[in-house]
């Protein structure tokens, strides 16, 4: 099946690399800029270059639309891509708001197509080395996730610029850029929280730089940390009355699992989005709507979770 990009950063790049595991063909790339567009298109041989949105989801061979611009354009980006009959797949986070996660499945539904949330973690093989795992703990006490990485783009915001990822206008912050993957990662494991509540770092224009999200559920809590002005160790604990788990290393990745402090599990180091690629690969080639549905019902989770957590930290957005 062959596809079309919108945006030209890292991501799109081990995207691309990852689709030929999902029989799935590069075959345009949307920019608003046409240098930029090229270069990046001349990476990856004969393929054509829009700056016209409107004129690159008219191609009538793009069948499908990888999305990976900035997070406050994915909705409307989604939607006219469904609305010319594009399977659509939607870089994480997803979208802001629960309203448009519905929007956008609703469309996905009425014009028959097919619609993803591309998130790595949760295709991992290790995701359901964990959830095997589980019961071995006994009663589950307490989760703690920490992942922080400090921004490339951070010292250019302290000296008063302003990325997208640092842009409360463009939906970016700690929260939806790294947060996701705890969040998607949690309600994999136990489903959607009874309360939630964020307690942000903020920087001047309100955007969360940082932040701890509290989760409770009916037996255990959870603290999640996240950050993007500094950076350290990264893993998460689950701990029982009988046991605990940890993955060594970020929960984006999930690269060592270790039980009781013996390694159960330590995953290849290759991309990231190869599980990912290769999956909704198949199901678009199977036309796996049961597939689909069921990971739409994670998406909807995690929108909401994100949603109810960025009002209780008063974010701007």
């Amino acid at each position: 099946m062959r596809f079309g990009t919108i945006g030209t950063g890292n991501i799109t790049r081990q995207w691309i690399a990852a689709s030929a595991l999902g029989n799935l063909e590069l075959a345009a790339v949307y920019s608003r800029y046409q240098e930029k567009g090229e270069k990046f298109a001349s990476e990856y041989g004969d393929v054509r270059v829009y700056t016209d949105l409107e004129a690159f989801l008219s191609d009538t061979q793009i069948e499908a639309v990888y999305i990976a611009s900035p997070n406050h354009l994915h909705f409307d980006q989604a939607r006219r891509a469904l609305l010319h009959g594009k399977h659509v797949i939607v870089e994480k986070p997803f979208v802001p708001t629960l309203n448009e996660c519905k929007t956008l499945m609703a469309l996905a539904l009425e014009k028959g197509c097919m619609l993803f949330e591309a998130v790595p973690n949760v295709f991992q093989p290790a995701l359901r080395t964990i959830q095997e795992n589980l019961p071995k703990l006994g009663k589950l006490c307490l989760v703690t996730c920490h992942l922080t990485q400090y921004s490339s783009r951070y010292d250019a915001f302290l000296k008063g610029e302003v990325p997208n990822v640092f842009n409360p206008r463009m939906a970016g912050g700690a929260l939806m850029d790294l947060g996701v993957y705890e969040i998607h990662f949690m309600c994999a494991l136990f489903g959607k929280p009874e309360k939630i509540q964020y307690h942000p770092n903020l920087a001047a224009n309100g955007i969360d730089v940082s932040g701890i999200l509290n989760l409770s559920y009916p037996s255990f809590q959870a603290s999640l940390v996240v950050g993007k002005d500094c950076h350290s160790e990264n893993f998460c604990l689950i701990e029982g009355d009988e046991g605990y788990l940890k993955v060594d290393g970020s929960v984006s990745l999930l690269p060592e699992i270790i039980l009781n402090g013996k390694t159960i599990l330590t995953s290849p180091l290759v991309n990231p989005l190869n599980e990912e690629a290769k999956a909704i690969g198949q199901c678009l080639e199977e036309k796996r709507v049961d597939w689909m549905k069921h990971w739409w019902e994670a998406t909807w989770m995690v929108t909401e979770v994100l949603e109810e957590a960025r009002r209780s930290g008063n974010l701007p957005f």
